[in-house]
C-alpha cells in the first residue's frame, strides 16, 4: 500500500472542510461586495447548485434531505440579499420616539 488509510481519510476530511467553508463564506463575501440586485439574485441561484451537488455527492443524505439543506442554504442567502449588512441605513433606530 502506497499510503496509509488513516492519512487518506484525514486528507479527504480536510478537503471536505475546506470545500464546505468555501461554499459558505464565498457567497456571503460576494453578496456583500455586489450592489446590483439582479446580480445578487443570479449569484444566489448559481451558488445553490454547487452546494446541492456537494451535499448530494459527499454525504449519505437522501434526496429529501439534500433538498431541505439546499432550501435552507438558499433561504440564508436570500436573507443576506434582502438585509442591510453594510449598515448603510442609519435612519433606523431601536427607540420608537
Amino acid at each position: 500500500m502506497l499510503y496509509k488509510s488513516s492519512h487518506i481519510n484525514r486528507a479527504i476530511a480536510a478537503l471536505g472542510r475546506i470545500l464546505s467553508a468555501m461554499l459558505l463564506v464565498r457567497p456571503i463575501a460576494h453578496l456583500y461586495l455586489v450592489h446590483n440586485p439582479g446580480a445578487k439574485l443570479l449569484f444566489v441561484a448559481m451558488s445553490t447548485l454547487p452546494f446541492s451537488s456537494s451535499v448530494g455527492l459527499c454525504t449519505n443524505a437522501r434526496r429529501v434531505e439534500v433538498s431541505g439543506a439546499t432550501a435552507a442554504y438558499a433561504a440564508v442567502l436570500a436573507v443576506l440579499v434582502s438585509g442591510d449588512l453594510g449598515g448603510t441605513n442609519t435612519e433606523q433606530s431601536l427607540d420608537p420616539a
